[in-house]
């Protein structure tokens, strides 16, 4: 019967070290080289061949005995073995040697301690030339994507600002009939965040177009306004998704402090900041958002907190990078807290993680914008 001896060592981030495989029938073969393997402080183990074990996320080396080798089924060697393995064959003698491009060396029986270092070694170092290649492969693949979107992006904000003219239109035609005749204020808040939104959308078209273009050095014109004010105006957008999830929120924001630049920015990296927040935690038991400002000698610091567990190690090295969402496809794109924080950089301003206990992000102002 065929075997499969497991040895165990020390694992690298994409290569595991811990998992050396040998295929052989021969218990000869498989005894001297796990006595190989004992001396390195490694344990081996037979295997059945049946159940071969597979990395999921990471490879291993796989020792195969040329004779084996031989017979293996091409489908199982291609689609089981080679995608999770570096494979190499061994032989007896020093003209047993195998000529196969397949595989990715070969090793003389008995093995030596100094095979099995270098083995590990260059193994090693192509795991970390296969990482840093796939990593590079995901960034084209990405840029593409974003290429892609580009091209049609010029029609998208041509639509965009005729599908909104339409809609500031009737918002301000609601407003002239409700001034005149029915006078209801709870129909004339609805309408004036619907015409504060249409402003919002006319903006982000326009930063869009400048995004867009080649020479994008064109500054705004810097606006003063009341940080008090524009927290109240997106947590007015938000309002309904707060009831509707039963999500208190808590503001510790004074009305008098005064900030220099573009409160639509601000107001729409806070949005998406919140949006994200009643997203993560709207079927949490505790429901939570908390929005304040803390003070030191660098900036000034907009936070938003809310009841979820934090973001994972992981997740955080990404959470800025394009395209990269945790949400179902369909419900998230992957841009809004990467373009939350190149808008806010152009002002001057950053955006940061700095949860702990909870998800929470802080919007840095530098100390000059305080007006």
């Amino acid at each position: 019967m065929l075997s499969v001896a497991k040895s165990q060592n020390l694992e690298n981030n994409y290569f595991c070290e811990n998992e050396i495989f040998l295929l052989s029938r021969n218990t000869k073969h498989i005894s001297k080289i796990s006595e190989v393997f004992s001396k390195k402080g490694i344990t081996t183990t037979s295997i059945n061949v049946t159940k071969l074990p597979k990395s999921k996320f990471k490879k291993s080396i796989l020792l195969i005995c040329k004779d084996i080798y031989g017979k293996l089924e091409q489908k199982i060697f291609q689609e089981k073995l080679k995608p999770c393995h570096f494979i190499y064959t061994y032989a007896e003698g020093s003209n047993a040697s195998i000529n196969c491009d397949l595989t990715d060396g070969h090793l003389t029986f008995p093995i030596e301690t100094a095979d099995i270092d270098n083995l590990i070694n260059v193994c090693r170092d192509k795991s970390q030339y296969e990482v840093k290649v796939k990593t590079l492969e995901d960034i084209r693949v990405n840029l593409e994507k974003i290429g892609s979107l580009g091209q049609y992006t010029g029609s998208l904000i041509h639509d965009l600002n005729n599908y909104n003219t339409v809609c500031s239109t009737s918002f301000s035609g609601i407003r002239l009939l409700n001034n005149k005749s029915i006078n209801n204020d709870r129909l004339s808040f609805f309408v004036e965040k619907g015409l504060k939104g249409s402003q919002m959308i006319n903006g982000l078209s326009k930063r869009y177009q400048k995004f867009l273009r080649a020479n994008n050095d064109e500054t705004d014109p810097i606006e003063i306004y009341s940080l008090s004010d524009a927290v109240e105006e997106c947590l007015g957008f938000v309002t309904l998704d707060l009831i509707k999830y039963q999500i208190t929120y808590k503001t510790e924001i004074s009305k008098k402090i005064k900030i220099g630049g573009d409160s639509i920015v601000l107001i729409q990296a806070l949005m998406n900041l919140i949006k994200n927040s009643i997203y993560a935690i709207k079927d949490f038991e505790a429901r939570w958002i908390s929005i304040k400002i803390k003070k030191d000698k660098e900036c000034l610091r907009l936070i938003v907190i809310d009841s979820g567990g934090g973001i994972s190690d992981q997740d955080q090295r990404k959470i800025f990078d394009p395209l990269f969402t945790t949400k179902p496809v369909g419900e998230g794109t992957g841009f809004g807290l990467n373009y939350s924080k190149l808008t806010l950089q152009k002002l001057g301003y950053d955006l940061k993680y700095i949860g702990k206990a909870h998800t929470a992000f802080s919007i840095n102002i530098p100390l000059d914008k305080i007006k």
